[in-house]
């Protein structure tokens, strides 16, 4: 860090760790911290403080006056409402006020955390900017604030705990090198981790498991609790529930070899070998961390809640006086509970915790963010009081009239601009963009001409494969497209080739790599196939039936992009396109323009950015969505959410892209809106 003056080290003490239980003792691990001075100010608090609303200046009096007393707030703020920089003034103006206190110290311990890495980010930007000494590692003392995401916090509690223990801190990868030469090509033991990484807290995990097995009905509820079992295992041999379930049990379920001896954990420890061997080659495949956001929470709060030998001490050292959580509306329940019963100090009577965000903004669903946050948690359990910022200073005045018809609550603030609402149909919309970029270029090469801005379009969709059709269609027209850094567009495109390559495998007996020419012929097999699984093994289930129909869907438009990605870089001019490798190395830079026409992301990653014009692809959510007769009320819920935030990014030019048998006119404001506007908010 640039300010940084000191550092010094702190030994702890440690227990090493054998298969035969845990010794005291002494390691050699010692945590380094660093002295620090405050950055230099960048901004005049007085002058954001005269320019404050009244919504906004109640969140900084509230803090700054209970810094001191026990207190709880939900402020729910709309998009666009400001609400990271309040608070962080807000904080700035309790600090300064309890320096001024305590003869210039600053006794309260402080944390702000989040649910995205984004908005931790720029909290500890903004917090910067006002000469805060922010700590992001756990590395400072005489810090003014710890800023940290709520993930990397818990995984910071877990890290401490297995140094503590006297193991290595990145214990996956000795776990993945050990367990790489135990059993493989389980279809139980595949479909259930895949079930547990991709849809852990989704309705329905069925559906991913009929794909590799129709001989037995695996129930959600079931796997969950088993996998939970399995990872309490791995880190408390000793835990009570043990017994409940044993080794030989779930060997003999899933037909696992099994072999007893004297000693049961290493028969534990062989059986969970086993059964996550798939599971971490997936991991791999794709790419993905070797330790999953949903255990960097999980395992730490069990460890604390059955008080498992340090975690109890580490939890206790790392308790917060003051804690300020952003973007709550997307935490799930392990998280607000890790905030409310291991963050909060409870040994201080004057602990406060303030929550930020809006419920009408929780997208998270698909990983375990109710849609009832709020209400039933925050407001109901815990006894949160309430505030609101209301005013968007970002939307233009026509995008909030349109946004708050559907969702009440927000408004524009008065000095907002006028902006517009806007429909084209995609062939209109290509058109559009296909003459204004060439409008573009002609002035750049006629310095007497007039000069045309390139004014950039963001298209956002709900899923990433409309999003790859559009951008081929723009390539076509030799109009320079980027995806949002966050959206990870080739990763996707690899994830659907290797999804596809997995089924050829298993059910034709097909190396894709070696096939790939037979890339579309393939698909259609593979849907076709898909299909005829989910009907026999669904067979008079509804409610599964129903999820399945969905999951078709989803497929069904992932592999068309990859298709459409197939014939767009195949014919004589790509005669060497004879891998996915080489497609990809054929379309990625494609996908990267430096000075792009046409930016591309999905509402998930687009959330907490804003753009001049927003377009939205029909199909990423909206009326259309929610009268679909399977959804349930909560899903109807998560896809008007899904749309508010896609709408609210907008701060001028707001348009929605038509599919070319619908009718003009279903979300401009008047005419035929009144019905769809009902449409979306009820359902019917």
């Amino acid at each position: 860090m640039p300010y940084a003056k000191k550092t010094t080290n702190k030994s702890a003490k440690s227990g090493s760790y054998n298969k035969g239980g845990y010794n005291k003792g002494k390691s050699s691990y010692s945590k380094k911290v660093t002295v620090a001075t405050p950055p230099i100010m960048t901004v005049n608090p007085e002058s954001i403080h005269k320019r404050l609303t009244d919504e906004q200046r109640y969140l900084c009096e509230w803090l700054s006056t209970v810094f001191n007393q026990p207190a709880k707030l939900l402020t729910q703020a709309v998009p666009g409402a400001g609400k990271s920089s309040s608070i962080v003034h807000a904080l700035y103006e309790a600090i300064k006020k309890e320096k001024q206190e305590n003869k210039g110290s600053l006794v309260s311990k402080i944390l702000m955390t989040s649910f995205a890495k984004r908005s931790t980010t720029d909290l500890i930007k903004k917090a910067r900017s006002y000469g805060l000494v922010v700590d992001e590692k756990g590395k400072l003392v005489h810090k003014d604030v710890v800023i940290q995401g709520i993930h990397s916090f818990m995984y910071s509690l877990l890290r401490s705990w297995w140094s503590n223990m006297g193991c290595k801190v990145e214990y996956r990868d000795e776990y993945v090198l050990a367990t790489r030469k135990v059993l493989s090509n389980n279809k139980y033991t595949y479909l259930i981790l895949l079930g547990n990484r991709v849809n852990n807290h989704g309705t329905l995990v069925e559906k991913i498991a009929t794909e590799y097995s129709t001989s037995e009905y695996f129930v959600r509820d079931e796997i969950l609790r088993w996998i939970n079992f399995m990872m309490v295992w791995l880190v408390d041999p000793n835990h009570p529930e043990y017994n409940v379930v044993t080794p030989k049990f779930i060997a003999d379920k899933y037909n696992i070899a099994y072999k007893s001896n004297e000693n049961m954990f290493n028969d534990m420890l062989d059986v969970a070998k086993a059964v996550m061997e798939e599971g971490f080659q997936m991991a791999i495949r794709r790419d993905y961390p070797q330790i999953t956001y949903t255990e960097m929470l999980t395992v730490p709060y069990k460890l604390w809640q059955h008080k498992h030998l340090k975690m109890l001490d580490i939890v206790s050292e790392n308790y917060y006086d003051t804690v300020i959580c952003d973007e709550a509306q997307d935490f799930n329940v392990v998280q607000l509970k890790a905030v409310m019963d291991m963050i909060v100090n409870p040994n201080n009577p004057n602990s406060k915790v303030v929550m930020l965000g809006e419920d009408k903004q929780a997208i998270y669903g698909f990983q375990g963010s109710p849609n009832n946050m709020f209400s039933d948690f925050i407001l109901g359990d815990y006894g949160f009081d309430e505030h609101r910022l209301t005013y968007s200073f970002r939307c233009a005045k026509k995008v909030v009239e349109y946004v708050s018809k559907i969702f009440p609550g927000i408004q524009a603030f008065p000095t907002n601009e006028e902006g517009e609402l806007l429909e084209y149909y995609e062939s209109e919309g290509l058109e559009k963009l296909q003459k204004d970029y060439q409008a573009y270029l002609d002035s750049i090469d006629n310095p007497d001409k007039e000069p045309v801005d390139l004014n950039p379009v963001t298209v956002l969709s709900r899923t990433n494969a409309p999003l790859i059709v559009f951008a081929l269609e723009c390539i076509t027209r030799k109009i320079p497209v980027a995806f949002s850094k966050e959206t990870g567009i080739t990763g996707m495109l690899w994830g659907y080739y290797s999804t596809l390559k997995t089924f050829c495998s298993e059910y034709f007996k097909i190396d894709l790599d070696q096939n790939f020419e037979q890339l579309p012929e393939l698909i259609n097999r593979y849907y076709k196939t898909s299909v005829e699984l989910f009907k026999d093994g669904y067979s008079g289930k509804k409610d599964v039936v129903n999820a399945s129909e969905e999951y078709l869907e989803a497929l069904k438009e992932d592999m068309e992009a990859l298709r459409k990605c197939f014939f767009a870089f195949h014919g004589p001019d790509f005669i060497h396109v004879k891998s996915m490798d080489k497609l990809v190395e054929e379309i990625q830079p494609l996908l990267e323009s430096t000075n792009p026409k046409v930016l591309l992301a999905t509402i998930h990653t687009a959330k907490g950015l804003e753009w001049r014009e927003v377009w939205l692809l029909q199909n990423l959510s909206g009326g259309y969505q929610v009268n679909n007769p399977r959804m349930t009320e909560d899903d109807k819920k998560q896809e008007n959410h899904v749309y508010y935030v896609g709408c609210s990014r907008a701060q001028g030019i707001l348009a929605h892209l038509l599919k070319d048998n619908q009718p003009r006119g279903l979300y401009l404001l008047g005419g035929s809106m009144t019905d769809n506007l009902q449409a979306i908010v009820t359902g019917k």
